[in-house]
């Protein structure tokens, strides 16, 4: 009996009988030829497959549906951020005329945000904003809309068209909101969006009430979220999870924090995702707020 071996690049080959005829075929180190009408026959048919495939032609690739949807969006964002100033003139028509046209109202909260002080003037942008943003409390405060970051009005100048005044009509007619009985935890998240930089125990107070009413692990990750901006001592909006206004003193109580498993916290100007996460999903400190100061206590 015979053994053929063929080491290549590393790689055994061993056999006998068929397995080692087919070896050293493979391996051009057979002298032995076919018929000529089988290699004439395995030409052709390779030929024809050749051109079988090609007549045929290759489908076009279809797009990716997530992408499309996201291309689609940043196209209409760019025709909203450019409008001059007479057509934001006829899309508050169309809401005067139609208050419930919500996507008109989203159009008009998005420029306001993005280009509204450039193409207006802030002393046209906020009223403007103040009056979308109360009207949307009032009459849906579920709405996605509502929460959104259009949405929200800010008390102080680390933000941009801070608006003060806006801010306590909105925050109380929040309150006056959330009280009601039988509040459905979209109204409440929303409103923990609204008050999520300038009060962040409400905005705790009624993600936890959310919580409660329907238990579910997206209110953990947006406790986790809201706990990393209160131990970072951000006052400040975070567009792209970025900190980009800290209250010093706020950090100073933050170095009294008892825990029995040391974590690294990002620095700012990083995004809160590894704090977050971990937090959300294993530790969910409950922050105890005495006084404006601030103790966290993380099981090990």
């Amino acid at each position: 009996m015979t053994m053929a071996r063929h080491r290549v690049l590393g790689i055994g080959f061993g056999g006998v009988g068929l397995l080692e005829k087919r070896v050293d075929r493979v391996l051009g180190f057979s002298t032995a030829t076919g018929p000529r009408w089988r290699k004439t026959a395995l030409i052709l048919g390779c030929a024809v497959a050749v051109v079988t495939s090609c007549s045929r032609g290759v489908p076009p690739l279809r797009d990716n549906p997530i992408h499309a949807e996201r291309e689609r969006k940043a196209k209409e964002s760019a025709v909203i951020r450019s409008l001059s100033p007479k057509q934001v003139a006829e899309l508050e028509r169309t809401v005067a005329a139609k208050p419930d046209d919500l996507a008109t109202r989203a159009k008009l909260l998005e420029f306001d945000a993005a280009s509204g002080d450039y193409v207006l003037g802030k002393d046209k942008t906020v009223p403007a904003r103040r009056a979308h943003i109360l009207w949307l409390i009032a009459n849906h405060p579920g709405h996605e809309l509502a929460g959104s970051w259009g949405a929200r009005i800010f008390p102080t100048d680390n933000d941009r068209d801070a608006d003060p005044f806006g801010y306590a009509q909105a925050k109380a007619l929040w309150l006056q909101t959330v009280k009601k009985p039988s509040v459905p935890t979209a109204v409440l998240a929303n409103a923990s969006t609204f008050f999520q930089v300038a009060d962040k125990p409400l905005a705790e107070e009624l993600l936890l009430r959310a919580q409660a009413l329907e238990p579910d692990k997206k209110w953990s990750v947006r406790l986790g979220h809201l706990y990393y901006e209160v131990l970072m001592g951000s006052t400040a909006s975070m567009p792209m999870g970025v900190i980009r206004s800290v209250n010093l003193a706020d950090l100073g109580a933050h170095q009294n924090l008892t825990t029995c498993a040391p974590i690294e916290l990002p620095t700012p100007g990083t995004a809160p995702w590894p704090v977050s996460r971990r937090w959300a999903r294993h530790y969910h400190p409950r922050p105890r707020w005495a006084g404006g100061s601030l103790s966290v206590s993380i099981p090990g």
